[in-house]
Order: C-alpha cells, then sequence, then structure tokens
C-alpha cells in the first residue's frame, strides 16, 4: 500500500523527506542533489547543505562513537544517582538491601559502580524508544550520528534494542576491572571493519553514518556536561 502525503493525506506520496522522513506528494517535495526535503524550514537548511559541494566525512571514527557512548551513560548515571537519592536510597544500601535475595551482588560490590549498572540497564530501554521515534539520541544528534536500517528508515523499536543490547553486555563487563574495560574497548576498535561498520551493525543489517560535525552542537553538549557537572559537585540535587 502506496504512502499517503503527510500534507494531504488524500494524496499519495512521491517519496519521504530525507530530513525529516515524512511522506509527501510532488507538490510539498523539493528536490535536492541526491534526495527530496518538503518544506519546513529545518529541512529546508538540510537541503541547503545538500546542495552545497559534497565534503567528504570520515565513516570510520571509533573514538567518537566511544565518547558518545560513555557520554550517554555517564548522563544517564547521574539521573540514577539523583533519583536514587532522592528516594534515600544510596549505592551501600542497594547493596544490603540485594545481599540476602542475590547473593551474586556481592560479587559486583568490590568492581562494579551498581548506578552505573542500573544506568546502562535503564539506557538500553531508553535508547531504541529514542531511535524509533527521534531517529536520535542526544548526543547522537550532537554528533551527528545517524543509525538507520538498510532502506534508510529508522529502526524499529525491536531492532534497536537487539542493536543495544550486545554494546551494553560489553559496557557491563568493562566494568569489572580497568583491564577488561581497555578489552572491551580494543573488542569494539576490532570489530570496526574498512567502513566502519560492527559485527553486530552488520549481522543486523543496521547502518551507521556521520555527517559533518557543526561547532554549535558541540559546544552545546560540552557547556551541558560541565554545568551538570558543576551542579553536582555544589550537591543541588541533593
Amino acid at each position: 500500500m502506496k504512502e499517503k502525503c503527510f500534507n494531504h493525506p488524500d494524496i499519495d506520496s512521491l517519496s519521504l523527506c530525507h530530513s525529516c522522513e515524512r511522506y509527501f506528494c510532488k507538490d510539498c517535495l523539493v528536490e535536492g542533489a541526491q534526495y527530496y526535503y518538503c518544506k519546513d524550514e529545518e529541512c529546508q537548511n538540510a537541503l541547503e547543505n545538500d546542495l552545497l559541494p559534497e565534503e567528504t566525512v570520515p565513516q570510520v571514527r571509533p573514538w567518537l562513537r566511544f565518547y558518545v557512548r560513555l557520554s550517554e551513560y555517564w548522563v544517564c548515571r547521574q539521573f540514577v544517582h539523583v533519583i536514587l537519592a532522592d528516594f534515600g536510597i544510596s549505592t551501600e544500601n542497594l547493596f544490603e538491601l540485594k545481599r540476602i535475595s542475590f547473593p551474586w551482588v556481592l560479587f559486583l560490590e568490590s568492581y562494579i559502580d551498581f548506578d552505573f549498572l542500573i544506568a546502562i540497564a535503564l539506557w538500553t530501554l531508553v535508547e531504541p524508544i529514542l531511535l524509533s521515534t527521534w531517529g536520535y539520541t542526544p548526543f547522537k544528534w550532537c554528533f551527528r550520528i545517524k543509525v538507520r536500517d538498510t532502506s534508510g528508515k529508522k529502526l524499529s523499536i525491536f531492532k534497536a534494542f537487539i542493536r543495544v543490547i550486545p554494546i551494553s553486555i560489553l559496557f557491563v563487563l568493562g566494568m569489572q576491572s580497568f583491564l577488561l574495560f581497555v578489552t572491551v574497548f580494543l573488542i569494539l576498535l576490532w570489530n570496526f571493519d574498512k567502513n566502519g561498520i560492527t559485527l553486530w551493525d552488520r549481522i543486523g543489517g543496521f547502518v551507521v553514518s556521520h555527517e559533518k560535525i557543526r561547532t554549535g552542537r558541540v559546544i552545546l553538549t560540552f557547556l551541558f556536561i560541565l554545568i551538570l557537572y558543576i551542579l553536582i559537585e555544589m550537591n543541588v540535587f541533593f
């Protein structure tokens, strides 16, 4: 069944807008160098960039993707820590609560930042929702990292969840010790082929692409992290 135009539900669409990924009819689209764009202001800005002379952007960026992933986990951890503190629960309390029911937690006590473990579990649920709806996570948007399926569409929530599972497992293992942390990073690096595609992306049919990073977004990201760090150090949330 052919998709209908977003603006005119009774008219068949010609194509989807490469920027917002909604379907539109011929009258609602403007053709760019490679793709169609709708007449929304933000999408027209994307069209202008499409019409500029092509600038090659490196697609093999393991350091950037590793930094983005760690940043997402770190920010999520701060919110987890704040929420636990609001309920009067500390990491130590959590171990005491679980000590009898789950003896395996004793093994984790000496090695794992339990707040961080909860943050990874939480982000494993949050990321698929963001990728399947918005198409980005906040840090992926800031650093212009796009994750799509082979047809160029946003991942379904199920596919996004399947994709994040092996990554989360690797990071949980990496929390055990510094040696394992380095090992996890080397595994991530080793998984990149010459086109910057990881093993799980090849198997799952996921396409990760990098666009030119805008300075304003990078500054915004670092300011956010800096302000959040300062507020935490000042115990504003506690």
